[in-house]
């Protein structure tokens, strides 16, 4: 949230979120949503977060799903590779606002996985593809993503 000219809070007109499939060893890294997640606790979903807007970043998205996966579970990834966008509402503040979701994938590069904040991730898994295909845990719309993660790991020869 920032701050206006007259000193009052001002709401975002929309988000940006940027998702990350982590694969490695045959494995996507998966999230276990916390208790204190707003939307969908105990879910299974990609480590990801909001990308904050610094005036003048140049690969922006890709900056943000490195620091977020970072930062949500304690590892390093690159050569992030653009799977899909899509947009949704979600509330900020208690206020509803559009959200454009950016999801990526990556390979996995280094680093032993962890919850850093229990409140956000219950705890972490490494599933196969088929795996996560038959969770229960797994959202409609992670999902999809993975069907369009796949085709993208398969269009790249990651193995």
């Amino acid at each position: 949230m920032s701050e206006t000219a007259d000193g009052t809070d001002s709401v975002p007109t929309y988000v940006v979120n940027v998702g990350a499939f982590v694969w490695h060893a045959g494995r996507y890294l998966m999230m276990v949503r916390g208790a204190g997640e707003e939307i969908a606790p105990g879910a299974l979903t990609q480590p990801g977060g909001k990308m904050e807007a610094v005036p003048g970043t140049q690969d922006a998205f890709e900056d943000t799903l490195v620091r977020e996966v970072r930062e949500e579970v304690g590892v390093e990834v690159a050569d992030p590779a653009y799977v899909e966008s899509h947009t949704f509402m979600g509330s900020f503040d208690g206020r509803e606002i559009p959200v454009v979701d950016v999801v990526f994938l990556c390979r996995y590069v280094s680093g032993e996985p962890r919850a850093e904040d229990d409140d956000e991730v219950a705890g972490i898994e490494w599933l196969t593809p088929e795996e996560l295909r038959a969770d229960p845990r797994v959202l409609p719309w992670t999902a999809d993503s993975l069907r369009r993660a796949e085709k993208v790991r398969a269009a790249l020869g990651w193995g």
